[in-house]
Formats: C-alpha cells, structure tokens, sequence
C-alpha cells in the first residue's frame, strides 16, 4: 500500500508542476505569480555545501523563479557540481 501511495504522490507532484509551467508559458508575466531571479555567487564552496544550497532553493514551494549561480573562479569541482543540476548551464567566461 505504501507504493500505491507513494506512486499517487508523485503523480500528483508532476501534474501540479506540468500545469505551473503551461501555466507561466501562457502568461509568463502573471502578475499574481512574478517570477524572481535568485543569484548565489560561489568560490571553492565545499560540494555538500553546494549541492544543499541549490537543492534548498529547487525545492521552494514557490516556483516561478530563476537561478543564477556564478562562480567566481573556483578552482574545485564546483562546476561539475553546478552542471549536474538540469536547471542551468554553466556560463561562459565574457
């Protein structure tokens, strides 16, 4: 019975989600609903530190949001680690 409810969750999970992103890409400035950038700037972060920073801001109950992660130069993993998340690429140096 627990995996019947787990599955249900996680089926009601993905719709609420699918409909929040029909629902931005229809109206992407809903103005009950503003979407937000949120910037963490990094340098060397230990990777636990990290991983639990971003998944700490991924998963807020609200979700119309942007993250913007900048590295500063790290010379650890950082990059590999911000790359292993979907939501951003790692940016270019300009």
């Amino acid at each position: 019975m627990g995996e019947f409810l787990q599955a249900a969750y996680d089926k009601k999970i993905e719709e609420d989600e699918r409909l929040e992103r029909e629902k931005f890409l229809n109206d992407p400035f809903d103005s009950e609903n503003p979407k937000i950038s949120v910037i963490m700037a990094v340098y060397n972060t230990k990777e636990e530190w990290l991983r639990e920073a971003i998944e700490s801001i991924l998963n807020q109950t609200y979700k119309n949001f942007e993250l913007i992660t900048i590295d500063d130069g790290s010379t650890n993993n950082v990059k590999d680690v911000i790359k292993s998340y979907n939501y951003c690429q790692y940016p270019r140096k300009f």
